[in-house]
């Protein structure tokens, strides 16, 4: 029984990390789960049906179309009908991903929703249908692989103290396909996946009909076990971390584990080290990635790096809070400064980026800057402070933490073309996400919020979720996921 109350409040901490921030922050917190499975299937009966065929297809289209590649082919700095790299995915870009990007891509991914039942995937379509979601999966049956490829039947986990009943409860099932790359998922895994929800599909596994949600994961990651206790699994190795690394620094590297001595060690958000060979500058030097959730922070002084759109550059962010500016610097892969620019009175600020331009709030205004030369394509407008910015194929999505004029969106200038309010204030934004023409926003508000470490359980916190037309702002839905319905952590 402790054990298991173990693993509640280590499944509790991380839902309430990814529906606050985003990121996972729970893993020095020893979980154990029930590792046999009663399951007793005979050989494999699959067939498919005819729509359900017919419906990937149109999923698969409906994602990458004609008309955004276009539009990005076409683009430039005063007509930027591109993409901004936040809303890039693996599976949703405007034109084709070559591997090293589509890692750096899930890299930086930071807009997953979490969800624990498969009630709520079926329940509430207009939020969860086609949207990127991560859950935590039991592998009930392997129903196939070949090569790399698999298809899985699992049971969701809706709640950390599950029972073996519970797991094989035909309601819990889900079917998941995607790619292995270095070992195969097996009957018995635990595992925390991320992909694209594809709505719910007809499947016959030993001859029993099954209407189950089906996932596309973009990424499946085994929790690890040291007797009989798990811990939340490293979403990136080491040699996928180094990678990632020479795609900013180049060849001349190196990447270890971090030193007790030199570095602080967090166990809750593990990284890896990269150390420059070449030390003649200083603003390059030594660099954290994290494992888990993207982030390259500088080790000496906490400037963040982000990468450009092109994948060819990067950006260098640094902040001095006893001045209060932001330094926003551009380089090439060689690390050769492009462009400077300063921006005062500025603690904080969001920002998106396309091939075309810098999409910036900062100390309340919007600047939208040309990427070759740093300066102003438009001139700068007062938008008051803001929590995130992305920038779409015709405009841009701000989004504030006032309830008035929360979500509001502008054209390509940055003229306001519709504004949304919101229920409660916002205090973080877990996700934003563009699904078939609609935004889907999962928001935070946690001004009241506690938790209780003896009860391990979260109280005054309240996710919100929006969804928006984009072309004109009809609020389509908005409220929270009934929490009984959501079988929440508790």
């Amino acid at each position: 029984m402790n054990k298991k109350k173990k693993l509640v409040k280590i499944l509790l901490i991380f839902a309430l990390a990814v529906f606050v921030c985003g990121c996972s922050k729970s893993t020095d917190e020893k979980v154990e789960t029930q590792k046999e499975q009663k399951a007793d299937f005979s050989e494999k009966e699959k067939s498919k049906e005819a729509d359900t065929e017919t419906k990937e297809d149109s999923i698969e289209e409906s994602i990458v179309s004609e008309e955004n590649i276009d539009a990005y082919q076409n683009s430039s700095s005063e007509n930027d009908t591109d993409l901004g790299l936040k809303n890039m995915k693996v599976d949703y870009a405007q034109g084709e991903l070559s591997e090293e990007q589509k890692q750096i891509i899930e890299y930086f991914s930071r807009d997953y929703m979490f969800v624990n039942s498969g009630e709520a995937l079926q329940r509430y379509n207009n939020i969860f249908d086609h949207a990127l979601i991560r859950c935590y999966v039991n592998v009930i049956k392997v129903i196939s692989y070949e090569g790399n490829d698999y298809e899985l039947l699992v049971s969701i986990m809706e709640n950390s103290n599950e029972t073996d009943d519970q797991l094989l409860n035909e309601s819990r099932y889900m079917i998941i396909k995607g790619a292995t790359q270095e070992s195969r998922f097996i009957q018995g895994d635990f595992l925390l996946i991320e992909g694209r929800y594809n709505g719910v599909v007809q499947e016959t596994v030993d001859g029993i009909s099954l209407t189950v949600p089906e996932i596309a994961v973009h990424g499946g990651y085994v929790l690890q076990e040291d007797d009989g206790w798990y811990f939340y699994p490293s979403r990136f190795s080491m040699l996928e971390v180094k990678n990632i690394a020479k795609s900013v620094f180049g060849e001349d590297i190196t990447i270890s584990e971090p030193d007790p001595n030199v570095d602080p060690v967090d166990s809750e958000m593990p990284y890896y080290v990269c150390t420059l060979d070449n030390q003649s500058n200083a603003k390059f030097s030594r660099y954290y990635f994290n494992e888990r959730e993207g982030s390259i922070t500088d080790a000496e002084h906490g400037y963040q790096i982000e990468f450009a759109a092109d994948f060819q550059h990067f950006f260098l962010v640094m902040y001095d809070y006893s001045l209060e500016t932001l330094t926003l610097e551009y380089y090439d892969n060689n690390l050769n400064k492009i462009w400077k620019r300063e921006f005062e009175a500025t603690t904080s600020a969001s920002y998106d980026f396309t091939k075309n331009n810098v999409y910036l709030c900062a100390n309340n205004e919007l600047y939208i800057l040309n990427i070759e030369n740093g300066e102003d394509t438009y001139d700068s407008s007062y938008v008051g402070n803001k929590l995130d910015i992305r920038k779409f194929n015709d405009g841009i999505l701000l989004v504030s933490a006032e309830k008035s004029d929360a979500f509001l969106y502008t054209d390509l200038s940055g003229q306001i073309v519709w504004k949304v309010d919101a229920k409660e204030k916002i205090s973080l934004i877990s996700t934003i996400q563009e699904v078939d023409g609609k935004l889907i926003i999962q928001v935070v508000n946690n001004e009241n919020m506690e938790y209780n470490e003896f009860e391990g359980e979260l109280t005054g916190s309240n996710e919100y979720y929006y969804v928006i037309d984009r072309q004109d702002g009809t609020l389509i839905h908005e409220g929270t996921v009934d929490s009984v319905e959501f079988h929440q952590y508790s």
